[in-house]
């Protein structure tokens, strides 16, 4: 059970204009790019970790470059939160996990005078700890400050939820046990919460029997996998005329079948939703592509039921199974971060040697749906030949 849901500060509770800050910096110490890139990581983590005051990071950062300053007051750093002001959906978003009763916390690498602004500003007024890195000495994505979170809010690894913007941090948080999200916008943290279940923040899903039919109960998809209680899904093999199809990598924070090869976009569908418009709000936020209704073909309905004790889920989906044929194997990607780590097209060959073999070499192993993918690439070489008929 979710305890506890921990945010990022910069990139998720307030806007982190990275690009202006390197730009405002180049242009008040005349340097290039090059020096930039070669001297701001280092220095702004022995800041962050409170090793060195700001006075010396702009004494060193000069040094280093060859810049002959001096740094203009306030400095670029002072600047620039001076103007930012926390994202309203996200605030809100805490707001309701407060009055849900879970514990919140922030871990953020931040300067000493950017937490005292921002606890001047009452942005940690919410959250029943904070740790910013250059009060404690350390900085993400070191486990320790993970565990020191862990510790403050009185939760384990497996019960609290970490949210930041850097996949290093995110991935970090993940291999200590965290449910751990790539933040990207508030629309998307919310549905990522959805998949856990958590707070006033979740979906909730439409409890069925095994022929997909409703019965009337509505329950959290959390709630779904522990009791062990059917639901509807969705799945949708992407292909083009060629018999390319499209495989995805599961992301390796997921803590269902991290990091492994998928043959189909999808999810689970919510409640008051129907399934075609499920499958295309799912193709829409994990690959980034914008269909309609009409795009989809609806090829029938498939059951999925696995027990999962390693985390303690059974899964009993009724599958809504769709193809979507794309003209064109070139066409770009908009990836969902924490969802997809990557996607290609692979020639037919190839696809059915990955349905067949369960793995390919230098790509990977696949979800453990073979009959279902032998299936369903069975109705896409069925169009295929279809096509080269109408030829």
């Amino acid at each position: 059970m979710i305890k506890a849901i921990i945010f990022d500060v910069g990139g998720v509770l307030v806007p982190n204009d990275v690009p202006r800050l390197r730009r405002a910096v180049m242009r008040a110490l005349g340097i290039t790019a090059e020096q930039y890139a070669a001297h701001w990581p280092q220095l702004i983590d022995a800041l962050d970790a409170g090793r060195i005051t700001e006075a010396q990071f702009w004494q060193e950062l000069l040094e280093a470059t060859g810049a002959p300053g001096p740094v203009p007051s306030p400095s670029p750093l002072a600047t620039a939160v001076a103007g930012l002001r926390p994202h309203q959906a996200v605030m809100e978003l805490v707001e309701e996990l407060k009055d849900s009763g879970y514990r919140l916390g922030i871990i953020s690498n931040i300067t000493a005078d950017h937490a005292a602004l921002y606890r001047q500003q009452g942005l940690t007024e919410q959250f029943d700890d904070a740790i910013f890195s250059s009060e404690v000495g350390l900085t993400k994505p070191d486990k320790r400050i993970y565990w020191l979170a862990l510790e403050r809010l009185g939760v384990r690894p497996h019960e609290a939820v970490f949210i930041d913007d850097n996949a290093e941090n995110v991935a970090a948080a993940a291999r200590l046990g965290l449910h751990a999200i790539a933040y990207t916008t508030p629309a998307r943290l919310r549905r990522e919460l959805h998949r856990l279940g958590v707070g006033r923040a979740r979906t909730p899903v439409e409890v069925v029997d095994r022929h997909g039919r409703l019965l009337g109960r509505r329950v959290t998809i959390d709630q779904a996998y522990r009791q062990g209680l059917w639901h509807r899904g969705v799945h949708v093999v992407i292909y083009t005329p060629q018999g390319q199809i499209l495989v995805q990598r599961r992301a390796p924070v997921l803590v269902y079948r991290p990091g492994l090869l998928d043959v189909s976009a999808g999810g689970a569908v919510d409640a008051g939703e129907s399934p075609t418009a499920a499958a295309v709000r799912e193709l829409r936020e994990e690959l980034g592509l914008l269909v309609s209704p009409r795009d989809l073909e609806f090829v029938g309905l498939a059951r999925y039921n696995h027990h999962l004790p390693a985390i303690d889920r059974h899964a009993k989906v009724v599958l809504y199974s769709y193809l979507l044929r794309v003209d064109d194997a070139a066409m770009p990607l908009q990836l969902q971060p924490g969802e997809v780590s990557a996607a290609e097209f692979l020639g037919w060959p190839r696809a059915v040697s990955l349905v067949q073999q369960h793995a390919l070499r230098r790509l990977g192993r696949l979800v453990p749906s073979y009959a279902y993918y032998r299936r369903m690439l069975l109705l896409v070489d069925q169009r295929r030949a279809r096509l080269r008929r109408q030829a």
